[in-house]
């Protein structure tokens, strides 16, 4: 029996997890994951995150918090950095991604 991409996602976060290093690099971790494994996957994100610093590398608004530490990077340098509350409030280039992006997300 396989697993699906967003159970093996969920598999190695969790094998991630048991080795208790300082810190974790994510990369898309969320990219096949249905929203009810999403939430459960972010919970256990976050109970690390308690312990160790977490960093993710993703498109998709859904798992950054307001209080996250943003840095959106396009042509090759750094177009914006600093928390998601205050990025949405003062760059514009930034909140029309994220508003592009939540919209999505309610077409579909």
């Amino acid at each position: 029996m396989a697993l699906s991409g967003g159970q093996s996602q969920l598999l190695a976060i969790t094998r991630a997890a048991v080795r208790k290093t300082p810190f974790y690099l994510l990369d898309e971790p969320n990219s096949a994951v249905d929203p009810n494994s999403e939430a459960i996957m972010m919970t256990a994100v976050n109970e690390l995150a308690a312990n160790a610093g977490v960093m993710f590398v993703t498109h998709r608004y859904g798992i950054v918090s307001q209080d996250s530490r943003v840095v959106m990077f396009g042509d090759s340098k750094i177009l914006c950095d600093g928390r998601c509350s205050d990025l949405m409030l003062n760059n514009q280039e930034f909140s029309t991604l994220v508003n592009a992006s939540l919209g999505s997300w309610v077409e579909k």
